[in-house]
């Protein structure tokens, strides 16, 4: 909320520095008793953050119905996204088929081989019965993509 794109990216390095791992940031509006803590835009971070070592960034796109997924068309460097397809604060069900609809318009930003799959954020304010039920959700419409993309279906 408070801190640049370019700080954030500085801080992430400082932090890293020396660690030989695949690294990946997340950009987190927060979840306090499932509620953003800050403003939930990420046009703010761009693109300062891009100076972060980091192969993946992982941003939050479920919760705000994708409304920012083409920032990565314009920013996306090359590297990994990391992108939120399950919403971790709501508690509606997550079929397959939204899931899958979700996979698609990430997909038109980011090709499938630089992509990998995940909730909006952690599951630590949910309900158990919530999670698994929002994994099996994203499980299940992975494996839709999948299917189409492989021409397995």
């Amino acid at each position: 909320g408070n801190v640049s794109g370019e700080e954030m990216a500085r801080l992430f390095n400082l932090a890293t520095d020396g660690v030989r791992a695949k690294l990946a940031f997340h950009i987190c509006f927060g979840n306090r008793f499932g509620r953003s803590r800050f403003p939930r835009s990420y046009e703010p971070y761009f693109p300062g953050v891009l100076k972060a070592r980091a192969g993946q960034f992982v941003l939050e796109f479920a919760s705000r119905e994708l409304s920012e997924v083409d920032l990565w068309q314009k920013y996306g460097d090359g590297r990994e996204l990391g992108a939120g397809v399950v919403d971790v604060k709501g508690f509606q069900e997550e079929t397959a088929e939204a899931v899958a609809r979700r996979i698609h318009r990430v997909l038109k930003v980011c090709p499938p081989e630089r992509l990998t799959l995940n909730p909006d954020c952690g599951f630590g304010w949910s309900p158990r019965y919530m999670c698994n039920q929002k994994l099996t959700g994203l499980a299940a419409g992975a494996a839709l993509v999948r299917a189409e993309l492989t021409g397995t279906r």
